[in-house]
């Protein structure tokens, strides 16, 4: 990950590793420290609970068969290991946050309007504070804007043909066969069609929003907005940010980060739709990215 300053001071951003993403704080300012003290404190508490049970299994499968009892040491090896590596990580990481004294809120001054709008329910965006910043350099390119594929998106595009070609040519086949077997089972003809549901409806969608993001990207407005929460899936971040429209109104709205770059309180560029500015993109967590910057 390439180094990033804070957006308030200018320091160096300081990384904190979790188990699912990161979050970035400030050692010289208040930026960013709730949000990643409240994620450490969320994955301590996860990670606890998760090696209790790991304790709990092997207590019983060891109560059960006391002649296996290895067994049930390997088993709460494997299942409370990670979780408490996670746990004496997260409080490591907590102790440096705790020693760093408060900050006042001077930091915040000069903070932009769209500080002020209601935060998102649920999300962690409290505490950021943000700063106009425009795009020149991207509001000089004519419309339509010459765009290209970066290498994580061909990754991506590489790993969603194959998956249905050979879904398609090995695995479609023979359920087609069970399918149309008379006596079959209908509780197997259930998961046989939910499984390609779920194959062909992954690819639908895949499809649909990458051409949804080569048409924001080359035709729709330009806005500048700030990443207000992350969230860290199993196989992909999704982001919220806010955005100011041509006619000042803020915009909330939420979309997938393939790239895993943006941060709260990240001034990001945000192409939107101008007959449905709910339908937006931003250039750092899109596959795509315009040809001439």
């Amino acid at each position: 990950m390439p180094k990033l300053n804070c957006p308030e001071c200018g320091a160096l951003a300081v990384r904190v590793s979790l188990r699912r993403g990161y979050k970035l704080y400030c050692s010289q300012c208040p930026w960013n420290r709730e949000i990643a003290r409240a994620a450490l404190l969320f994955q301590i508490r996860t990670s606890l609970v998760v090696a209790v049970l790991g304790v709990i299994l092997a207590v019983v499968v060891s109560v059960e068969k006391p002649s296996e009892k290895g067994f049930a040491g390997a088993m709460l090896l494997a299942v409370s290991g990670l979780p408490l590596f996670y746990v004496m990580a997260g409080r490591h990481q907590l102790r440096k946050l705790k020693q760093l004294s408060s900050q006042s809120a001077s930091h915040r001054i000069g903070a932009s309007v769209l500080s002020q709008t209601t935060p998102l329910r649920g999300n962690d965006s409290k505490g950021i504070s943000f700063h106009e910043k425009g795009f020149p350099e991207l509001e000089a390119i004519p419309r339509p804007r010459k765009l290209k594929t970066t290498w994580k998106s061909r990754e991506y595009w590489v790993f969603a043909l194959l998956g249905v070609a050979l879904y398609t040519i090995y695995a479609f086949p023979i359920a087609w066969r069970e399918l149309r077997i008379p006596h079959s089972s209908n509780e197997n003809d259930l998961m046989l069609l939910v499984l390609a549901a779920m194959v062909y409806g992954w690819f639908f969608f895949f499809l649909r929003n990458r051409i949804r993001e080569r048409q924001l990207l080359a035709d729709g407005e330009l806005a500048t907005g700030y990443v207000t929460a992350q969230r860290n899936g199993r196989n992909m971040h999704s982001i919220d940010y806010r955005f100011r429209r041509a006619d000042g109104a803020v915009i909330t709205a939420r979309g997938n980060d393939a790239s895993r770059s943006p941060f709260e309180g990240m001034p990001v560029a945000v192409f939107y739709d101008a007959q449905d500015p709910q339908r937006s993109v931003l250039l750092e967590a899109s596959m795509t990215t315009i040809a001439d910057l």
